[in-house]
């Protein structure tokens, strides 16, 4: 049977009445946007707080951090200068001249609140602020400045509360090395008041920045109540657009492309996502430029490995001028700071050098560099050197190129076998050992280090037939087994002491072999350098 459609409608619009909406979707909507708007408003308004909040907190500890560090520089760089000022009128006893010098850093410094000196004993001999001189330093402020071997802070700047005056110390010395003599001490109090109120007035701005974000916050919460029923959908399909927008950007991130970036497109959860991953993919990009600039640098680390090798002789046995010898020399890393050498002169004299420069790596290496240049030069210069000035000239170029931050130990020893004698001078290295037949002995020779600017003095000494001389640098004897133990001075010399009958070579690798199963797999810390020599 056929039903017309005038039949059918008159069925619908009867089936239509009598159901009555009780929760339409339109109301769910309105009523979830409501509930959402106010639980996110709530949301952001702590959030923002808490942002604020920890902005700020890591600012003014980023600008204490900072006032503190500018106030120390400034005040070790006063003490060092005063300190260093008034070294000749200390010696004089010259007090009123000391008043004044203290008395015009105190008026040319705002913030420094009080200048003390004292002699090494504590008594006070003049202080920038009015008070009676003759008196005595606390005993555990004289403790503390008696451990000074330079301008140091006296006060604790690990603790995070701001103390009201941070003081600082200097020993006023005379000299340098083994002539150096202390006269008495300085200390500066540095007020810290003008810190404190860079930090007050942070956080009177911290306050202002949550009231202004709580103000911000609530008022685009309510309009976003107000908009929110009508754009619910729409809210919707763009939150789904920027998931989609993510997603993309993370497909061509997972295809190596480690510059696309997410364009955040709203300020919630999903913008902070956003951010996120593109802080992270800038982490790996930058991790993978990294890696490739660090293979680049290894590779040069490497090159520059192979040249230093070059500075070196190779291992093996020499023999020149009736002097047969041998020489090791291994660095602790990639580059290393130790070094040695043999020069046959026209005379058929032989000179050996040997050098350890303070510390290893790439600037140990460059100084080397430079003192087998100086070496080469002067010896070209001068075939039949002068050993104080060989080591003078030395002394210039390590100076020179350390520039005061590096320094070097160094022994040179000439050898004339015609006259059965050695004539040598050292720069602070260790004494070479010499083993014949009678009890062991050393070439003894003082000097400073190589950069320090002194003087040497060359010595001269007689050998016999037989004889063997080992140099070394202090890497054999510092490095230690699993249980902490040095190899040592008195072991080395027990060992060479037994095997002192082999030919150089033998000598060295057998106690090489020794120390390498005395440290048992220990890695090494310092530079490692022998060098034996058989006369005759």
């Amino acid at each position: 049977m056929t039903v017309s459609t005038e039949d059918q409608v008159p069925t619908a619009v009867a089936e239509s009445r009598g159901i009555r909406v009780r929760f339409p979707i339109a109301l769910k909507l309105i009523l979830a946007s409501v509930a959402l708007v106010l639980l996110l408003s709530g949301g952001f308004i702590a959030e923002g707080v808490l942002a604020t909040q920890r902005q700020y907190a890591q600012f003014a500890a980023s600008q204490q951090a900072t006032e503190i560090a500018a106030l120390s520089t400034r005040g070790l760089s006063t003490a060092r200068n005063l300190a260093d000022g008034m070294v000749g009128a200390l010696i004089d006893g010259d007090v009123a001249r000391i008043g004044d010098m203290v008395a015009a850093v105190a008026r040319g410094d705002g913030e420094l609140v009080d200048a003390t000196v004292a002699r090494t004993n504590g008594r006070v001999i003049a202080r920038a602020k009015e008070g009676r001189l003759g008196g005595q330093l606390p005993t555990g402020l004289l403790e503390a400045l008696s451990a000074l071997t330079g301008p140091r802070a006296l006060t604790d700047l690990a603790s995070d509360s701001l103390p009201e005056v941070i003081s600082f110390g200097a020993p006023i010395e005379t000299g340098s090395g083994v002539t150096m003599r202390r006269e008495g001490y300085l200390v500066l109090d540095m007020s810290t008041a003008r810190i404190a109120q860079v930090l007050r007035e942070i956080e009177v701005e911290r306050a202002r920045a949550v009231a202004s974000a709580i103000v911000q916050t609530v008022a685009l919460g309510a309009a976003a109540l107000l908009i929110g029923i009508l754009l619910a959908v729409a809210q919707g399909l763009r939150f789904g657009r920027a998931i989609r927008h993510l997603a993309q950007v993370a497909v061509e991130v997972g295809r190596g492309n480690l510059k696309a970036r997410a364009t955040p497109t709203t300020f919630d959860e999903i913008g902070f996502l956003c951010a996120r991953f593109n802080e992270m993919t800038g982490q790996v990009d930058n991790l993978m430029r990294e890696s490739a600039e660090k293979a680049v640098l290894d590779r040069e680390i490497e090159r520059a490995n192979a040249i230093q090798s070059l500075l070196v002789p190779p291992r093996g046995e020499y023999s020149a001028g009736g002097l047969t010898y041998a020489g090791f020399c291994e660095a602790a890393t990639k580059m290393g700071g130790d070094w040695w050498h043999h020069y046959v002169l026209p005379d058929d004299r032989v000179m050996i050098c040997i050098g350890d420069v303070t510390g290893h790596g790439i600037p140990s290496a460059m100084l080397t560099a430079s003192a087998k240049a100086c070496c080469d030069t002067y010896l070209f210069d001068h075939p039949v050197p002068d050993l104080a000035r060989f080591m003078a000239s030395l002394d210039h170029t390590i100076r020179e190129a350390g520039k005061g931050e590096l320094i070097m130990t160094f022994f040179a020893a000439l050898f004339d076998l015609r006259e059965s004698r050695v004539e040598f001078a050292n720069a602070g290295h260790n004494f070479p050992m010499v083993f014949g037949q009678g009890p062991v002995s050393s070439l003894v020779a003082r000097g400073g280090r190589l950069g320090d600017g002194t003087t040497f003095a060359p010595v001269s000494r007689p050998l016999a037939s037989g004889d063997l001389v080992v140099f070394f640098t202090d890497g054999l004897l510092e490095c230690t087994n699993p249980e902490g133990e040095e190899y040592g001075l008195r072991r080395m010399r027990r060992f060479i002491g037994k095997h002192a009958q082999g030919s150089p070579v033998e000598v060295l690798d057998r106690l090489l072999s020794d120390a390498n199963s005395f440290y048992a797999g220990t890695p090494r810390i310092d530079d490692v350098t022998l060098v034996a020599c058989r006369v005759g």
